[in-house]
């Protein structure tokens, strides 16, 4: 019974991881036959798909050679952005071979991409943050790792949108608390509706507001 239940489990999961390498073999094979007709940017570009490619099949020291061809060959044709991506691929892959010199891609990278004063904040903390893992597991001093750390915090805040400001509280009305004054006036006996003001009338003191304080 046992033999029949644990039959039932793994044979499923093993058609399925087959059916997985099948469809990674025929992605890998795909990408190689379009490397070969690509030229330029494009030929960079599909270099590093099939180094990642062959880092999702386990083939690491395939996607390294790769992904080096890759950087190489962006350096011939100026194509400064590109070759600081594939040197970050070419880069995990050392990490995911064991390699030690795998750093040395990434600071390569971080370099390509100051000197052309690139934006792209994601490759860069990308970059940062395997050197850190790197430090980390070579037991590198705490100050390397902070500064490594410091780094990554600072393109953190610039990536960062910038906060939307409140707007401005209403101003509340202004209270007239000066002297306030109007022109006197006589009524007419025959007529109780006031005249209208004369303009040479002079001026007479009104009350202030009750709501006003003195300073």
């Amino acid at each position: 019974m046992l033999k029949m239940f644990l039959r039932s489990v793994f044979v499923p999961v093993a058609f399925f991881s087959s059916q997985l390498i099948f469809a990674q073999s025929d992605r890998i094979q795909q990408l190689e036959t379009e490397v070969r007709g690509a030229s330029g940017a494009a030929r960079v570009e599909k270099l590093i798909e099939l180094s990642n490619a062959y880092v999702h099949a386990g083939n690491y020291e395939k996607a390294e050679d790769t992904a080096n061809e890759a950087a190489d060959f962006a350096r011939k044709i100026g194509q400064s952005m590109l070759r600081a991506v594939a040197l970050n691929s070419e880069g995990k892959a050392m990490v995911l071979s064991g390699k030690r010199k795998a750093a040395g891609k990434f600071e390569q990278s971080l370099d390509i991409l100051r000197d052309s004063r690139s934006n792209n904040k994601s490759l860069m903390l990308d970059n940062l943050e395997n050197l850190r893992q790197i430090a980390i597991r070579a037991g590198k001093k705490e100050k390397e790792i902070a500064g490594i750390e410091a780094r990554i915090a600072r393109l953190n805040e610039i990536a960062a949108p910038p906060a939307t400001p409140l707007p401005p509280p209403p101003a509340s009305p202004a209270r007239n608390c000066g002297k306030r004054y109007r022109r006197s006036s006589r009524k007419s006996p025959n007529n109780k509706s006031a005249p209208p003001e004369n303009p040479s009338a002079p001026l007479i003191l009104k009350n202030k507001p009750r709501n006003c304080r003195r300073n």
